[in-house]
C-alpha cells in the first residue's frame, strides 16, 4: 500500500474552533443562511450550524413536525421526561418541537454503535464515499486506510475505488534511432534488429540510479516508473479489473538525456460492457510535427488503442478486463507512434522526432 502523503487528503477536518463569529457568519451565508449576525445569539451556536452543513447532515430546523417525530421514534430518543411527553397530533403545533431537536442533535454528536459492521451495507457505502472523495488519482496500489481494517471492508470499499478514480499507468520509451522505440519496461523492441536490454532486479535499478552511469542511469529511472505500473496490475485482484472505469495512460520517452511526456491517453469505459471512450493527447512540444497535415500522431495512436477495445469487447466486454489487456494498450500506443513516424517519413521526406 502507498504510504499516506499531502496528496492523499483522507480525512483531512476542516478545523472551524478557532475562526471569528464574523469569519463564521460567513461561511454561514455561503451555506445558504439568512440570517444577520446578531440573530445568532452564540458563537457556539453559530459553529454548529457551519459544522453540520460541512458535514451534510439533516436541517432540522426546516424539518416537519410529523419528519421530527418519525425521527424520533425511529431512533427511540427520549426527548423529555415520561410524564411530560406529549405525542404528535397532526393539524396542530406541537410543543416538543424545540426538544425533538435538540435531542437529535444531541444524537448526531454522540453517534452509538458498537461496530462498523453493524451498519446496514447501505449506510456503510455512503461512508465509503464520503471517506474517498478526496482520494488522488493514483499511480501505485494505493488504498485508503478504510480498506485496510478487514477483508469484507475491503471488498465493499475497493469497486467503489475503482470505479469513481482515475488510475494513472506510466510508462517509458527508449528511443534507437529515428524510427524504433524500445518500451523500458520489459525491452519489447518495436523495429526489427534490435537487441532487448540487459535484465535487471529492482535491487539492481535503485543501484543503477546511485552510480548514475549513463545509458544504465536512464534505463533505471524509466523502470523505476514502469516497476511501480507492473506492480500495480500485478496486485490488483483479477476480479477487480471490471471495476475499473477511468484509465489514464502516460508514455514518456528520453530526449537529449531528459524524459518528457510524449503522450497521454484517457480511457473511460462506459457502463454498459461494449462502451467506452478514448481522448489522445500529445504532450511533448518539442516534436516536430506539421499540423496541417491529414493525418496527426494522435489519430494513429487512438487507432491502434481503439483496436485492443475493440478486441475486449469481442470477448466479452469491458468487464472482462484483464491485465494482458493493459499490457496490450501500451504496445498498441507505441506502435501508433511508430505508424506516425514512419507515415510523415514517407509524406514529407523528414523524421517526426
Amino acid at each position: 500500500m502507498e504510504a499516506p502523503t499531502r496528496t492523499n487528503r483522507y480525512l483531512e477536518w476542516q478545523e472551524n474552533h478557532d475562526l471569528t463569529k464574523i469569519r463564521l457568519h460567513e461561511q454561514a451565508k455561503a451555506f445558504g443562511s439568512t440570517k444577520a449576525i446578531e440573530d445568532w445569539k452564540t458563537i457556539e451556536g453559530l459553529r454548529y450550524w457551519v459544522q453540520r452543513r460541512e458535514l451534510k447532515l439533516l436541517d432540522y430546523e426546516a424539518c416537519s413536525d410529523a419528519e421530527l417525530s418519525a425521527f424520533i421514534v425511529q431512533r427511540k430518543l427520549a426527548i423529555c421526561p415520561d410524564a411530560m411527553q406529549e405525542p404528535y397530533s397532526e393539524g396542530k403545533p406541537w410543543a416538543l418541537r424545540a426538544c425533538a431537536i435538540e435531542a437529535l442533535g444531541a444524537a448526531d454528536r454522540a453517534p452509538m454503535f458498537h461496530h462498523f459492521l453493524d451498519l446496514v451495507p447501505e449506510l456503510r457505502q455512503r461512508i465509503y464515499e464520503i471517506d474517498m472523495q478526496d482520494f488522488k488519482a493514483s499511480s501505485l496500489p494505493a488504498k485508503p486506510p478504510i480498506a485496510s481494517t478487514c477483508r469484507l471492508i475491503r471488498q465493499e470499499a475497493l469497486p467503489l475505488l475503482y470505479v469513481n478514480h482515475t488510475v494513472i499507468l506510466s510508462y517509458d520509451m527508449k528511443q534507437l534511432s529515428k524510427v524504433s522505440w524500445i518500451l523500458a519496461t520489459d525491452g519489447v523492441v518495436i523495429a526489427p534488429g534490435q537487441t532487448k536490454p540487459p535484465g535487471m532486479t529492482f535491487t539492481e535499478i535503485k543501484n543503477e540510479l546511485e552510480q548514475e552511469t549513463t545509458w544504465g542511469s536512464i534505463f533505471a529511472r524509466a523502470s523505476i516508473e514502469n516497476y511501480r505500473t507492473t506492480q500495480l496490475l500485478f496486485h490488483m485482484p483479477p476480479e477487480h479489473f471490471q471495476y475499473l472505469r477511468q484509465i489514464h495512460l502516460v508514455f514518456n520517452r528520453e530526449r537529449f538525456s531528459a524524459w518528457h511526456k510524449a503522450a497521454a491517453i484517457s480511457v473511460t469505459l462506459g457502463k454498459s460492457a461494449q462502451t467506452y471512450r478514448v481522448k489522445v493527447e500529445r504532450l511533448d512540444t518539442d516534436l516536430r510535427i506539421n499540423r496541417k497535415l491529414v493525418v496527426q500522431p494522435e489519430n494513429m495512436v487512438e487507432r491502434r488503442v481503439i483496436e485492443v477495445l475493440d478486441q475486449v469487447a469481442t470477448r466479452g466486454g469491458m468487464m472482462k478486463l484483464t491485465a494482458e489487456d493493459f499490457c496490450a494498450l501500451k504496445h498498441a500506443i507505441t506502435r501508433g507512434w511508430c505508424d506516425y513516424s514512419e507515415w510523415h517519413k514517407e509524406t514529407t521526406g523528414e523524421f517526426a522526432y
